[in-house]
């Protein structure tokens, strides 16, 4: 049992929720910063706690937050924008802030920051390039940190995989961009890597690309999910280009569109990964099969 204190962004998140889960039992004491703490009622009752404020406001951020704390893990992000709420805002902004007031607190020892495989300057979107220009924020900022770039992340309350579910409930057809490769990770071997992080030296001032064994094209994802499911649907490749017209009307008119164009350029992208880079800093790294991943939480 470490009985040393984690603080968390984004805890109240998909990935955010598996990652307290992981701290705590091994015996980290955690706290996070959450938007609206009246709606974090879990976390407190898991023992975490919580402190109010909004990473893109560092006025609304309670500074006690950060008084005493050694490790702090950020993994605030968007997918989509809305609103105030853009990937400029959350994704530098918000990390400049959240880095400058660790620096100002003085006794953080480490900082692990989520990133996404892809992240690069020249990205084609605009959710990579911020997640670049956090990334170099935080490697500027003299802090001990890791970074880790994760591919498309599954598990149980994800968004991914629901989102097609959803589909092959209400369509014998599956639409699947024809072009791009992903490493799908199952996110309890996410949150690992993060919690591993903490006090493994060896992933001091790296930043890691994350990915499960296998690579696969969209349509080869959803073949695999079908399996799982026990149902048959026909899966159909489309070029990319061809779904842009329909994603930018998309943009236009609804407030929360299913798909934006700044996602398909990142599905349909060739985002490298080679796992040795994981396995080269945390040699007991050993994530789940896509498929084994699916049938724990949808069999």
């Amino acid at each position: 049992m470490s009985g040393k204190t984690v603080g968390l962004t984004g805890a109240t998140g998909f990935v955010g929720g598996h990652v307290v889960k992981e701290l705590l039992s091994r015996g980290y004491a955690v706290r996070c910063i959450a938007r609206s703490p009246e709606a974090a009622g879990w976390l407190r009752a898991r023992g975490v706690a919580v402190f109010k404020g909004d990473i893109t406001e560092q006025s609304s951020i309670d500074p006690a937050f950060f008084e005493k704390l050694p490790y702090l893990i950020h993994l605030v992000g968007i997918i989509k924008e809305r609103g105030t709420q853009t990937f400029q805002s959350v994704h530098f902004k918000g990390t400049k802030t959240v880095v400058d007031m660790a620096k100002q607190s003085g006794g953080i020892k480490k900082y692990v920051h989520m990133s996404a495989l892809g992240t690069r300057p020249d990205a084609g979107s605009m959710y990579h390039r911020t997640k670049w220009e956090a990334e170099e924020y935080v490697r500027a900022s003299g802090l001990k940190y890791t970074v880790f770039r994760p591919s498309i992340i599954y598990g149980p309350g994800g968004e991914f995989i629901d989102t097609f579910i959803k589909i092959i409930k209400l369509s014998p057809v599956l639409p699947a961009i024809s072009s791009g490769t992903l490493y799908p990770i199952h996110v309890r071997d996410v949150a690992w890597c993060f919690a591993e992080a903490l006090e493994r030296k060896k992933t001091d001032g790296k930043t890691v690309p994350l990915g499960g064994p296998g690579s696969f094209s969209l349509k080869e994802m959803m073949g695999i999910l079908l399996k799982v499911l026990g149902k048959e649907r026909i899966v159909l490749p489309i070029p990319s280009y061809l779904l842009y017209p329909q994603a930018a009307l998309l943009e236009r008119v609804l407030k929360n569109p299913p798909l934006t164009t700044d996602q398909l350029k990142m599905l349909a992208e060739e985002a490298p990964f080679d796992s040795e880079e994981v396995t080269a800093i945390l040699h007991d790294f050993s994530p789940v099969s896509f498929e084994e991943g699916l049938k724990e939480y949808l069999s």
